[in-house]
């Protein structure tokens, strides 16, 4: 069973070391996805992985 992690603004804001605006402001760009429990919003651990993903920058090989 695929076992689903939800997390909150606040959390994601800490694990990525940045502001809770910034969180907000990407989800309602549209940026970031997110589920909507009641008045709640909760973002998928999977979303986080994306955002870290898509922003890494690999490194150059170094010549000799």
């Amino acid at each position: 069973m695929n076992h689903l992690q939800l997390r909150t603004v606040r959390q994601v804001a800490e694990e990525l070391g940045l502001a809770t605006v910034t969180i907000r402001t990407w989800m309602a760009q549209r940026k970031l996805k997110y589920v909507k429990l009641g008045r709640s919003v909760r973002i998928p651990d999977s979303e986080v992985r994306r955002i870290i993903d898509t922003g890494t920058v690999p490194c150059l090989e170094r010549r000799r």
